[in-house]
């Protein structure tokens, strides 16, 4: 899906002279720089950043302390660090560009002592500092598409968060098994022709699926992406959700849709 369209309170485009944008999604409750060219976030941040925040009520913890699984330009993590529930978010970027301006974004943001960014691989996150069993919750946004699969960006950052280059979906999962404490949560946003594959690595890794959500453009068309949440050492049984639909007929976007642009409350 691609990046919202429009609309100041979702993220107005102000040019800035080394080659970076200034965006303030979240009805302009933060401000996030990230590359004129290359990787830039898209839809699925204000998706997953709604859906994970809805797997907090279950949790039943009072202050939620959350990772991100390659991080990007860090609008998940700021998202998630407006709800009060969470007590603290940690994003972990291989790419040392990205982390220095999600950095930059979490100062801008008022954010910094809530919002810490990493750079490390995924794989290993222990080498940058990170232990394992600390988290209550854990997101990502991982790469689709496998190395060999369509077009590969010449652009280094945008190839990586398409393509299974730096880290697949099984390193993800392997890698949330071991950050979450028991019973902590990882949410995800993956495309639907892949799901069978995620559903199976997960539970290889220790990781049940208990909650699924299609996401639909319109009523009238298939599913584009699905939104997943997973427990460690959990036997929990799945439930699927009811579609959502990020447009209506008109082409306007839904209320929910809207919703999940404002961010928690």
């Amino acid at each position: 899906m691609t990046q919202p369209e429009g609309g100041g309170d979702r993220g107005d485009i102000a040019g800035l002279s080394d080659g970076v944008t200034l965006e303030s999604p979240f009805r302009g409750r933060v401000r996030i720089y990230q590359p004129k060219k290359g990787y830039r976030y898209s839809i699925d941040a204000f998706l997953l950043v709604d859906f994970a925040l809805r797997s907090i009520i279950d949790l039943k913890r009072k202050k939620v302390v959350a990772a991100e699984l390659g991080s990007g330009s860090g609008v998940v993590s700021m998202g998630l660090a407006l709800s009060p529930a969470i007590e603290h978010v940690t994003g972990i970027e291989i790419i040392p560009e990205l982390v220095y301006m999600s950095r930059r974004s979490a100062d801008s943001s008022g954010l910094g002592k809530k919002v810490g960014f990493i750079e490390g691989d995924l794989k290993n996150p222990t080498t940058a500092g990170i232990k394992y069993g600390s988290f209550d919750l854990v997101v990502s946004n991982p790469p689709y598409r496998p190395v060999g699969e369509g077009r590969v960006s010449p652009d280094f950052t945008k190839a990586v968060a398409r393509h299974e280059i730096a880290s697949t979906v099984d390193d993800v999962s392997r890698s949330a098994s071991k950050l979450l404490k028991n019973e902590g949560s990882l949410c995800l946003i993956y495309i639907p022709e892949r799901l069978p594959e995620l559903l199976m690595r997960l539970q290889e890794t220790g990781m049940e699926p208990v909650r699924l959500r299609f996401v639909h453009p319109r009523p009238a068309g298939p599913a584009r992406m699905a939104l997943v949440e997973a427990l460690k050492s959990s036997s929990k049984g799945m439930e699927v959700e009811p579609p959502m639909f990020v447009h209506n007929e008109d082409g306007n976007y839904t209320a929910e849709m809207e919703a999940a642009f404002e961010g928690p409350k």
